[in-house]
């Protein structure tokens, strides 16, 4: 979305004619454009999102004191689900001139407040990818940006990414969001309106909190029985630790255990060598996930670069 740049000039003429006493920022700077262009994406963003994109080594309270002065000029928005909790932004109505076209801005905090947080920490994360580590990342559009699109889906997924990762081919990936609060059976459910082929989506991303719920999922992606082989797994609860080249995404498909982004299932339940034929059977797999303790997944379930070469260096020092 382009950022309108021709009528500044006379935007702060007129400022300072509506408000002599320059209670209002005198100055919008680059930062707070690209603000509020990811705001018009991305509607309510959290002050620890916001802090994390645009204001990497400043303090909290240097991020607090700008986006104080925004809402004060009346840039943005600020609201709280509760009094004692984390405050959200939005555009207001000041922050639409700096705009060529039409913005949406929300008048409430949305219904599933969890689950709008936890697709803009993906989109994020991929944006991060693209700044620090090189993915082409053609665009993330979350779920109420696909609404607005003619796209004539029965099912609409809460985000699409478009990317292609250095050594790897460009994809489109439907991604879904699971906060925990739902019957594994629904997640699961979802999935299989993209095994009957009516999605134009090669490969569907599932973003879970924490292993516990990924194996729920995982077990029950091999109970199903269909084909799972395009399914990734990632952990949202590891998303600030890990980059996408720490092979962050389980594929229950074990031939993809050689690709520099992806982990098998096999090395994810700590396993030293690929699954033979025998432990590739849904009984198998189901049973490992079964008998693997909560501790003894996370210390072996992919680990940063630096995690895994410390490990490589015990092994061999024993």
């Amino acid at each position: 979305m382009r950022i309108a740049t021709a009528y500044r000039e006379v935007y702060e003429l007129r400022l300072n004619l509506e408000d002599p006493m320059n209670e209002r920022l005198r100055y919008i700077t680059d930062r707070d454009r690209a603000i509020f262009e990811l705001l018009a994406r991305a509607r309510w963003l959290s002050t620890a999102q916001i802090h994390r994109r645009f204001f990497g080594g400043r303090s909290p309270n240097a991020t607090n004191k700008r986006l104080r002065k925004l809402v004060e000029s009346a840039y943005l928005v600020m609201r709280r689900p509760d009094r004692t909790a984390e405050a959200y932004f939005r555009l207001a109505g000041a922050a639409r001139m700096f705009f060529d076209d039409a913005v949406t801005i929300p008048r409430r905090l949305p219904r599933q407040l969890n689950h709008h947080r936890r697709i803009n920490d993906l989109r994020l994360w991929f944006l991060q990818q693209r700044d620090e580590h090189g993915l082409l990342l053609d665009y993330f559009a979350a779920e109420w940006e696909l609404k607005t699109v003619d796209h004539g889906w029965t099912t609409v997924p809460d985000a699409v990414v478009a990317a292609k990762p250095a050594g790897a081919a460009a994809a489109n990936v439907a991604v879904e969001v699971d906060c925990g609060t739902e019957n594994v059976s629904v997640v699961t459910a979802k999935l299989r309106s993209y095994a009957t082929g009516q999605l134009a989506f090669p490969f569907v991303l599932i973003a879970a909190p924490g292993w516990r719920r990924m194996r729920s999922i995982v077990r029950d992606l091999y109970a199903d029985g269909e084909s799972i082989g395009s399914v990734f797994v990632l952990d949202l609860d590891r998303l600030h630790d890990v980059s996408i080249h720490d092979q962050v995404f389980i594929s229950m498909d074990a031939r993809q255990d050689t690709s520099p982004i992806v982990t098998s299932m096999a090395r994810a339940l700590g396993c030293p060598d690929r699954l033979s034929c025998r432990q590739e059977t849904s009984e198998a797999v189901s049973s490992a996930i079964c008998d693997s303790s909560d501790d003894e997944t996370r210390r072996e379930y992919p680990k940063s670069s630096k995690a895994r070469a410390r490990a490589e260096n015990d092994r061999y020092s024993r």
